[in-house]
């Protein structure tokens, strides 16, 4: 009992401690997501990288005290969260699209119109071809140290930018030698038909193939991935074979669904027994209802119709309203660089028509479990991994409000600090 009683780390004084601790297990639905079991005057004690009291400071201090190795952080009255997960990102790639960006806004060039000239992800695919390891990494690198500033500790990661098998290898392995090299744990996903690459433009039917027999088995053999992601680059019946088999290969199915247009996406992805559905702008009422029936988390990346310059908003309150779970993601990649998960925050409020603890919900607890970590991060709970933010405000509606970013103060990882501002 000393080693409980004594723990590596107590953090005290904490003005608002968002727990987002629950009762059952699982992702929050609905209007549960309006709640993050919040404390005020709290405390957190942390033995081992693990949390072993998270509450009232009165509480947690009659159990436990400082000893002689006990490292005391003073949180002087402000926000304690769990670290924040990115539920949606691609991050290793190489090459950059600014080029992009500039026919957006100054020739007011659609995403589809810049594709047809040669931009979008063939692209980046020409870029990351070309890429040695060493340069993809370098490429990420940076990009995760940013967004760890911004209070991050986990995210999902996306391949998807070489579009052959020992393209999609090398970014799923330059994925895990990020993840061992930390702090930010990365969850990775076979994203293997984000297009249909240029040798293959007229038999899409021969790249399923090579999808279906090579790459995914080659990756699972290799226990790359967690997750297989598809939108529905090829018609639905095909797509649900390529989910069937990567289901037999134990990477569960994620569904980029219903961007530009709707394709059935979300559909499909209540059929499929997807855990998430993503982007999901023009996913309809119906189809809103059949992920509700079928547990699938809809992942929302309110940057997207901002830096793509759509004509329609992110809505959560359909999602939320129907009873779905939601979780958030920046979509970081080559035409969309935002690394920021609280900027997302801020835009699921203002944009998104998200209330505060909504956000903060759909940014710890439910992008945990919409990639499968929901059991040992995105909450404050005995047991769970340490990951904790002390925030430079004094509570989450101020974090919320403020889209600047720059507002972590202290970021832990499995109990050790990994930055201070």
């Amino acid at each position: 009992m000393d080693d409980f009683r004594h723990p590596d780390l107590l953090i005290d004084n904490v003005g608002e401690l968002a727990t987002l601790s629950s009762t059952e297990s699982g992702p929050r639905y609905g209007r549960d997501m309006d709640e993050i079991a919040g404390v005020k005057d709290g405390m957190v004690a942390v033995t081992a990288g693990r949390i072993v009291a998270a509450g009232p400071g009165e509480e947690v201090a009659t159990r436990f005290k400082p000893g002689p190795n006990t490292r005391m952080i003073d949180a002087e009255g402000r926000l304690v969260s769990p670290g924040l997960v990115d539920a949606h990102t691609h991050l290793v790639f190489a090459g950059s699209r600014e080029n992009e960006f500039r026919l957006k806004i100054v020739k007011g060039l659609s995403y589809g119109e810049i594709e047809r000239m040669g931009g979008g992800v063939l692209a980046s695919v020409a870029h990351t071809r070309d890429a040695d390891m060493e340069t993809l990494l370098s490429q990420a690198r940076p990009v995760l140290r940013r967004m760890m500033r911004n209070g991050v500790t986990t995210i999902e990661a996306k391949s998807g930018y070489a579009l052959n098998t020992q393209g999609e290898i090398r970014l799923l392995e330059a994925m895990r030698q990020l993840d061992r090299e930390g702090p930010v744990e990365i969850v990775p996903t076979l994203f293997g038909a984000h297009d249909i690459p240029p040798e293959y433009a007229n038999q899409p039917e021969a790249f399923l193939e090579l999808i279906l027999t090579e790459m995914i088995p080659q990756v699972a053999d290799r226990r790359l991935a967690r997750f297989y992601d598809s939108g529905v680059t090829f018609p639905p019946e095909q797509t649900e074979r390529l989910f069937s088999v990567a289901n037999t290969f134990g990477l569960r199915p994620k569904v980029h669904a219903d961007e530009f247009a709707h394709v059935g996406g979300a559909a499909l992805a209540a059929r499929c027994g997807a855990i998430s559905a993503e982007h999901c702008l023009h996913s309809s009422p119906s189809d809103l209802e059949a992920m509700q029936r079928a547990g699938v988390i809809a992942v929302l990346l309110p940057a997207i119709p901002i830096v793509h310059r759509l004509n329609i908003p992110i809505d959560a309150r359909r999602f939320i309203d129907a009873g779905l779970a939601v979780a958030l993601g920046t979509d970081f990649n080559p035409s969309c660089p935002v690394e920021s998960l609280s900027l997302a925050i801020s835009l699921g409020c203002y944009g998104a028509r998200m209330s505060p603890a909504e956000a903060i919900t759909a940014a710890t607890i439910n992008s945990a479990y919409a990639i499968g970590r929901g059991d040992e991060i995105g909450s404050l709970e005995p047991g769970k991994q340490a990951d904790i933010v002390i925030w430079d405000v004094a509570n989450h509606l101020q974090l919320c409000a403020n889209p600047s970013g720059g507002l972590a103060s202290t970021v832990i990882k499995k109990g050790k600090i990994v930055w201070e501002n």
